[in-house]
């Protein structure tokens, strides 16, 4: 048990050893939301800015990290320039407990000696049943013992039968570990599907973050541009998990910053192309009458001649 145990939480050091070289520090960020959701307004608010200025630099480190990388490399980075670092991980660490639970249960047929792997469901027929273990030869009450005795010189044998009291707390066990690693197994399989289609489906992340920011209809194009660039699927689980340890106000709070700055960094933006404009076509305008005041004296001695 405690072998099993021990296999169980080989995938959370994996885990934990890895999700953090993205730049997102989902522990730490966990922790905050957790702080933020039991602080004051100031210091909730000093916390949501944390997070958000976290998630803002983890985007530009994957920009700086996507200007030095070539088409090749793309490939080996297991998702940090695109984003789903974190997302990778965390499916790797699904499916590493997907793993493991199949192998233990494997394991555990191959302990008992089972060689039919819906052994488990016959045990609970004939407990539902009342069906007597002499008949089913499952988990043995009573067995013949063999055993030696010397007496004088002389070796005697005997057989005996034997009351197997464990075997009545075995059964037990082993059957509600059969049914364990198959509900674990399933809802494993389930999350694990769930976690890629939120995470993976622009649809789906574009649809969790309009749960909490509400844009305008003008703001459509910038809105689709926030959630594909400022929000990758690594910020979508992190949001998501922050969600599920925290609550979803935490959750509201980070968008809806994130996207004022979001706007307002475009709008700046286009304020500058504005002004640059300005000036190029002021710019155009006094070259185009410096040249025609350089035209005219020429024009006028050829008209003098």
């Amino acid at each position: 048990m405690a072998l099993e145990a021990g296999f169980f939480f080989l995938p959370s050091i994996f885990w934990g050893q890895t999700n953090s070289k993205s730049g997102l520090n989902i522990t730490n960020m966990i922790e905050l939301a957790q702080t933020a959701n039991t602080s004051e307004d100031a210091a909730r608010n000093k916390t949501i800015v944390t997070m958000c200025h976290h998630i803002e630099d983890s985007v530009r480190l994957r920009q700086v990290r996507l200007e030095d990388s070539t088409p090749m490399s793309q490939w080996f980075k297991f998702g940090l320039i695109s984003g789903c670092y974190v997302t990778n991980v965390y499916m790797v660490t699904k499916v590493m407990y997907l793993i493991n639970v199949i192998g233990q249960f494997l394991m555990m047929n191959q302990f008992l000696g089972q060689n039919n792997h819906f052994w488990g469901t016959s045990i609970l027929t004939d407990i539902i049943h009342g069906r007597d273990w002499e008949l089913s030869g499952n988990f043995p009450r009573i067995a013949m013992c063999d055993f030696q005795v010397r007496t004088l010189g002389n070796l005697h044998r005997y057989s005996i039968q034997c009351v197997l009291v464990l075997n009545m707390f075995n059964e037990k066990l082993f059957l509600f570990l059969y049914y364990w690693f198959i509900t674990i197994g399933i809802l494993t399989f389930i999350d694990a599907i769930v976690w890629t289609v939120n995470t993976r489906i622009t649809s789906r992340r574009i649809a969790y973050v309009m749960r909490y920011v509400k844009p305008s209809a003008e703001c459509d194009y910038l809105f689709s541009q926030f959630c594909t660039r400022s929000i990758p699927p690594d910020a979508i689980l992190l949001l998501r998990l922050i969600s599920s340890h925290s609550n979803e106000l935490v959750t509201s709070d980070v968008l809806n910053y994130l996207w004022k700055t979001h706007t307002s960094s475009k709008q700046s933006l286009n304020n500058i192309d504005i002004i640059e404009n300005h000036f190029s076509n002021r710019k155009e305008r006094i070259d185009s009458r410096n040249s025609y005041e350089m035209d005219t004296p020429l024009v006028l001695i050829k008209h003098n001649v």
